[in-house]
């Protein structure tokens, strides 16, 4: 029997912000317990990375931040630049976290850095701490859970270029020395991605091929090294790239958005798990 991942897994939650996301991001961060649960009881050792990537390679909204700090400045004022209709607040989003922008880096505005400061409309509009100033979770996280909880709720700017953030998050050169998710990838691990999507057009540019070749090419063209979790649009429809994209791993398993509990299908994605960890040969 092939050495397996021995438990050592890096997880990717690749998290649309389009504007119908909220809820999905709500059933996510109430099913990850369970899933991070049924996997640890799967591996005696379980070594952990995980990163939430979302679809947006900005920083939160930047009629918001232009607005900052004064949250009531509205259309027409010269506090506000953007065209929308006068009297309107400038930032719809009155939570935004004028107060913190000086928290905010480059990495926060690097596509497929992971999410540590989520901000925008129905986003957690705060810094998020995360164990050693990474932008990836690990075991040395004091509160797992809660701090899942703060960078995955991404928000609704209505942006999805999945596919391109994916690739990007999975670079040489990102997860490099000084990179913005530097250690995050690593060679003898399994690579978890999970999607969670509305099922709709990816305004990525290239091919469903081409995103796989891409992501292949992170794990040295093993495909035994990666599972894929797809939580869209159970149909399927063929304008659907990321359902395409998906379907191009043989470990691979797709979901439905519109359950109203994700728990079951991130259990029944444990045993996909398992099994790639069986096939699993450590570079």
């Amino acid at each position: 029997m092939p050495e397996g991942c021995q438990g050592k897994i890096d997880f990717v939650f690749l998290i649309s912000q389009g504007n119908l996301m909220f809820k999905s991001q709500k059933q996510l961060i109430e099913a990850f317990p369970g899933f991070i649960e049924a996997i640890e009881s799967r591996f005696e050792d379980f070594d952990f990375h995980i990163m939430v990537v979302d679809s947006h390679s900005g920083w939160g909204r930047e009629q918001c931040t232009q607005a900052c700090p004064d949250l009531s400045c509205k259309a027409g004022e010269p506090c506000c630049t953007f065209s929308q209709p006068e009297g309107t607040l400038c930032c719809k989003v009155q939570d935004y976290p004028c107060e913190t922008l000086d928290f905010v880096t480059q990495c926060d505005q690097t596509g497929g850095a992971g999410s540590v400061f989520p901000a925008g409309a129905d986003a957690t509009n705060a810094p998020c701490k995360v164990a050693g100033g990474r932008r990836y979770l690990t075991k040395e996280e004091p509160d797992l859970l809660e701090t899942f909880a703060c960078i995955a709720q991404v928000g609704t700017v209505g942006i999805n270029d999945l596919a391109e953030n994916l690739v990007a998050s999975l670079q040489p050169e990102i997860n490099g020395p000084g990179g913005c998710n530097e250690g995050f990838l690593r060679d003898d691990a399994l690579l978890m991605i999970t999607i969670i999507e509305p099922g709709n057009n990816d305004y990525s540019p290239g091919t469903p091929q081409e995103w796989a070749d891409a992501v292949l090419e992170a794990k040295n063209g093993d495909p035994s090294a990666i599972v894929m979790l797809q939580i869209g649009n159970p149909a399927c429809p063929e304008w659907d790239a990321m359902c395409e994209f998906t379907k191009l791993f043989p470990n691979h398993m797709r979901g439905n958005r519109n359950d109203p509990d994700f728990t079951g299908q991130f259990l029944e994605a444990t045993s996909l798990v398992d099994e790639a960890c069986e096939q699993l040969i450590p570079q």
